[in-house]
């Protein structure tokens, strides 16, 4: 059973394979580039030149290369576990993964940084979520009162 901030090795398309999130029906991540890719990979993922995150020495996982299994599909039970992220590991993909913004052609080496760049990293990305929780909540306002708006109009 594959776990959420791990990184696994796909031996029949010898590539990387981060996963992000785990739900009830599907397996969310990111992979590397694929030595051996299926059509639908390099359909999906055609050559690009966005943000990657360099994990140890010979793993790089590109942001934009989006590949999701379902808990029934087959491939997944060959992946071997490389490595379990810590969590400032992680949310530094996660954040600049899901991020609007585009960094085009930068790899980000995750696991190697000076101790006092880490605790600054680790403000920025508790500051990053709370105003991400804040955004949410305010979408919600804005969901209800324009449903209000609409229902005191058309009654």
């Amino acid at each position: 059973m594959l776990k959420e901030k791990c990184i696994y090795y796909n031996p029949k398309k010898d590539g990387y394979y981060l996963v992000l999130s785990i739900d009830d029906k599907m397996i969310y991540g990111r992979t590397s580039d694929l030595g051996k890719p299926a059509f639908l990979d390099a359909y999906m993922n055609p050559v690009n030149d966005d943000l990657k995150f360099k994990i140890i020495d010979i793993i790089i996982i590109n942001s934009s290369n989006i590949r999701n299994y379902y808990h029934t599909d087959k491939e997944p039970q060959d992946f071997i576990l490389v490595k379990e992220l810590t969590d400032l590991e992680f949310n530094i993909i996660e954040i600049l993964t899901t991020s609007r913004y585009r960094y085009k052609g930068a790899i980000i080496d995750v696991s190697k940084r000076p101790e006092d760049i880490a605790n600054n990293i680790e403000v920025l990305i508790e500051s990053i979520k709370q105003k991400e929780s804040e955004v949410e909540k305010l979408k919600k306002e804005i969901k209800w009162a324009e449903n209000k708006l609409f229902t005191s109009l058309t009654n």
